[in-house]
């Protein structure tokens, strides 16, 4: 798959819910941070020399701490307690991306984007059999477990909410209305799985107890392409990908409030993705892409605009060595970088929260004689929370 074809896949997976100088880097931080942010010295890197990847996809932590990751035709699998990292290639992989895993059910569960099933792969057994899936032209890039469920979110124009109960039995479908195919979906506290829908442009609430869909909310006016979101207080903090800033809600009020402005778009990122909360403080994945990420829903591919390959700095776009954070008590920003490397650029992108535990992945871009981001793999890392 095209480096760059990689690189735009990912940013709308993470749609869900040159790297800057050292004066740039010091002149951006804000003068006053939460205290309660993580920091460098909260987390540890392993790096994976023996697993080479041009970016890696959606993942999860088993109930051994294995966590399951991968790209195309492979799974690249850490344990959290030791370290130590091997990869796994079933045969029924083979051709296929790993858009998202999710542990269900003492297996693991792989999504496929566009394809008519999903991959079922027992640990135990180490072996894999094809899950099918209802519709014409399935086309599913997440999924998350809510109420003892595995939900699909099948974002073909013949989409709809796709509820796993048992993986020995058959998946089920909600069909969506037509022109709001569900784009992905997450959990909030209070068990609602929360969803935005193209093009349709609106958010969803799904009840996964009753299975049952209820508010809905209309994007507001504008040219505004939704990614990553945080909840605090019954307000949610929702980043629009490409105009820097993030929009807030209030769950109480039914209405949207005013924008909050991010700092350094167009110098440091150009895009804000999705990520992870811990407490009060939401962290969002940044890259230097300059325009939004959408799919075209009749035909499953993404809507590539001119020059896409080219980001804010007018270099080949890439993920950044950091996440933006953002305190929704103190309304203040703050970054958390990632060790630098002698040998290359360590981007981050896909991250989960577990409890009290952060765990971050992405893969060390290797320097180009020149001292440029080379074209080509490099080592798998994860970055989590010290033992």
């Amino acid at each position: 798959m095209p480096h760059m074809t990689i690189l735009l896949f990912a940013l709308l997976a993470l749609a869900l819910f040159s790297a800057p100088s050292r004066a740039e880097n010091a002149s951006t931080q804000p003068t006053t941070q939460p205290t309660s942010l993580l920091t460098p010295a909260d987390l540890t890197l392993f790096r994976h020399p023996e697993i080479k990847t041009a970016r890696p996809f959606g993942f999860d932590i088993d109930d051994q701490g294995l966590l399951w990751q991968g790209n195309q035709g492979a799974f690249w699998v850490h344990d959290t307690k030791t370290g130590k990292a091997h990869s796994v290639a079933p045969p029924e992989l083979a051709g296929l991306a790993l858009s998202g895993c999710v542990c269900f059910q003492g297996k693991i569960v792989v999504v496929h984007q566009i394809c008519d099933h999903a991959t079922v792969y027992d640990p135990a057994t180490k072996t894999a059999r094809k899950l099918p899936l209802p519709g014409s032209k399935t086309n599913v890039w997440n999924a998350c477990r809510a109420d003892d469920k595995l939900l699909l979110f099948d974002r073909s124009d013949d989409g709809g909410i796709l509820i796993v109960d048992d993986l020995d039995k058959p998946v089920r479908k909600i069909p969506a209305v037509k022109g709001r195919w569900p784009n992905g979906g997450r959990q909030l506290a209070d068990g609602r799985v929360l969803f935005g829908s193209e093009p349709g442009r609106l958010f969803q609430f799904f009840d996964p107890k009753t299975e049952t869909l209820g508010q809905e909310i209309p994007y507001p006016p504008g040219d505004i392409s939704f990614s990553g979101g945080m909840l605090h207080d019954d307000i949610l903090y929702l980043a629009d990908a490409a105009a820097g800033r993030l929009i807030p809600y209030s769950l109480k009020e039914n209405r949207w409030l005013d924008p909050i402005p991010t700092p350094d778009r167009g110098v440091i990122y150009g895009f804000i993705g999705g990520g992870f909360q811990r407490g009060s403080v939401g962290y969002f994945c940044l890259s230097t892409y300059n325009h939004p990420s959408r799919l075209d829903p009749a035909t499953g591919k993404l809507i590539i605009p001119p020059h896409a390959d080219i980001g804010v700095d007018g270099k080949p776009h890439h993920f950044l060595d950091r996440f933006l954070a953002f305190d929704a008590r103190t309304r203040t920003f703050s970054y958390l970088q990632v060790p630098p490397q002698k040998d290359g650029y360590p981007l981050i992108c896909y991250s989960l929260q577990r409890g009290n535990d952060t765990y971050i992945t992405g893969y060390v871009i290797p320097f180009a004689p020149d001292g440029s981001l080379a074209k080509e793999a490099g080592d798998w890392i994860v970055w989590q929370s010290k033992r």
